[in-house]
């Protein structure tokens, strides 16, 4: 499974405001608020209120151990009032840990933790947090989650989270699961549910519904590249490669004996797409009706629907940025009039 969620935030249930010394926090105040992250499926979040003596309280939350071992990143949305660069000296300074009951979050051992960066305003911004060098005692168990206030300039501020995943992000893979978690078994025909498969795969009963890709285009006029990922822990910055946009083309086939269930799966179909909205795990990708033919399409008993699913990729890993130690400059001396 690419995506697993740890918390989508839709309520205030399990999530304590504590002080360093773990006590109640009168300094940070917990809301569900009205709106979410991008193309969420519930317009909610988390709003954290962060008083101005905040520092070293926690927003916490245990959950049943969860293994992390099969991703290989954590992702999750979020906006503030202020913007938020992972230093001592900004207006906020927000961190993330991870704890288990092997290594809990207050065990001494326990030091990995990553800063939350992104500028102020109502842009929601998509983190991605890698996972490699997350303790083996911590990521086969994960229970403990928690954001610490680090640093403040002495004024009350706010913050949203939301979509809260770990993940293991394949292209293909994760498009081909998300148009089947859309389509697979939604339609009802006489009282049945339709099923939908993913070409090439063995023959079902009748009717279904089958996808097949066709096309994969990059789409290089697309590059997000104001989504480029970096991170930030105690030992400076890491990067991810920048994302890339992909075109996915997909055929639709209404596969059944009668004309009147493939004109109910075609309906389905247009009435199911007809946001232009496809979630893959806590993003959206845009999803279009094509108007490709294929000569072969005249010779079938329905035509297909043919859709673009405009995605992007987020392959690779983290790489740490090297600081600069030292500056070297050259100087050429030559005669003059040269």
């Amino acid at each position: 499974m690419p995506y697993v969620a740890l918390d989508m935030f839709d309520v205030l249930a399990g999530w304590q405001a504590l002080t360093p010394a773990l006590a109640p926090s009168t300094q940070i105040a917990l809301a569900m608020s009205g709106f979410g992250y991008p193309g969420a499926a519930s317009a909610t979040s988390l709003g954290v209120t962060i008083g101005g003596a905040a520092i070293g309280h926690r927003l916490r939350r245990v959950l049943p151990a969860v293994d992390l071992t099969a991703f290989d990143r954590l992702v999750f949305w979020f906006r503030s009032d202020v913007a938020l660069a992972g230093l001592a000296t900004d207006a906020l300074q927000v961190r993330l840990r991870l704890g288990s009951s092997a290594m809990p979050l207050d065990a001494i051992g326990n030091v990995w933790g990553r800063y939350v960066l992104g500028q102020r305003g109502a842009v929601w911004h998509y983190v991605t947090l890698g996972l490699a060098d997350l303790p083996a005692a911590i990521r086969s168990a994960v229970r403990q989650i928690e954001w610490v206030v680090t640093a403040n300039d002495g004024s009350a501020h706010q913050l949203w989270l939301d979509g809260l995943m770990v993940a293991t992000p394949r292209l293909t893979g994760d498009v081909d699961a998300a148009l089947m978690q859309h389509l697979d078994g939604v339609l009802l025909i006489g009282g049945a549910s339709v099923p939908a498969q993913i070409a090439p795969a063995p023959a079902i009963a009748q009717p279904f519904i089958r996808a097949t890709q066709y096309l994969a285009h990059r789409a290089r006029d697309r590059d997000p590249i104001g989504l480029r990922r970096h991170e930030r822990d105690d030992t400076g910055l890491l990067i991810w490669p920048e994302p890339q946009a992909w075109d996915l083309s997909y055929r639709f086939d209404p596969v059944a004996t009668s004309r009147a269930d493939m004109g109910a799966m075609l309906d389905f179909l247009a009435a199911r797409f007809e946001r232009r909205q496809l979630p893959v795990g806590n993003r959206t990708f845009r999803i279009e009706k094509s108007d490709a033919w294929v000569e072969d399409d005249e010779a079938l008993p329905v035509p297909p629907m043919r859709y673009m699913v405009a995605a992007w990729s987020e392959t690779g890993t983290s790489r740490r940025e090297s600081p600069v130690t030292s500056t070297q400059l050259q100087f050429d001396i030559q005669p003059g009039g040269v």
